[in-house]
């Protein structure tokens, strides 16, 4: 119960303080990785100067996943989505295009191994469009339902797209040239 705490604790400063901070609210960093990083500090400092460190159940840190992953997009407002205009419908159709072309390929090169479907579908749209967050939250409860190595499979195939590959989750933006106003533009090593 008090890593719940602690963690709740954590969200209401981090959302106190990214309400007043324009900085946070310009570059677009949500309250919940405010917290995360405050966290990952705080766990870092006990463990150096020997203090008693609070732990999160796997069944917490599952659900907090879950509920995250579900939520994520709840703050948007349907009007601010029209706002965007076509280049954000054509970037929301491509994403759903992708995500059923990962999910296609992933039940091929399943069914071509002789494993489960379900394990497709983790290296598919849960690994390359949800990352590692969302391999570990979706295969954990794969797992409960029975599917074996769910979250490895998924883990595993998130480390290759995030890691091995190096994808730029802004790519999308940059073909399109959609920005949130106020923010520069992105650079990367070819500009």
């Amino acid at each position: 119960m008090t890593s719940l705490a602690v963690i709740l604790l954590l969200l209401v400063a981090a959302n106190a303080l990214a309400v007043r901070s324009s900085w946070l609210q310009a570059l677009n960093i949500p309250s919940s990785f405010v917290a995360g990083a405050a966290g990952s500090v705080l766990l870092l400092a006990l463990g150096h100067w020997n203090l008693p460190r609070f732990s999160v159940s796997q069944e917490l840190r599952d659900a907090l996943l879950v509920l995250f992953f579900i939520s994520a997009g709840l703050g948007t407002t349907f009007k601010s989505w029209i706002s965007a205009g076509r280049p954000l419908l054509m970037l929301s159709a491509l994403c759903f295009l992708m995500m059923i072309c990962q999910n296609g390929i992933g039940m091929a090169v399943a069914a071509v191994l002789g494993v489960p479907a379900t394990l497709g579908v983790l290296a598919g749209s849960v690994a390359f469009a949800g990352g590692l967050g969302s391999a570990v939250a979706w295969g954990a409860e794969f797992g409960e339902k029975g599917v074996r190595n769910a979250t490895d499979v998924a883990v595993i195939a998130a480390t290759v797209v995030v890691g091995l590959m190096n994808l730029d989750a802004t790519a999308g933006v940059k073909v399109l040239g959609v920005l949130p106003q106020g923010l520069p533009a992105c650079r990367t090593r070819n500009t």
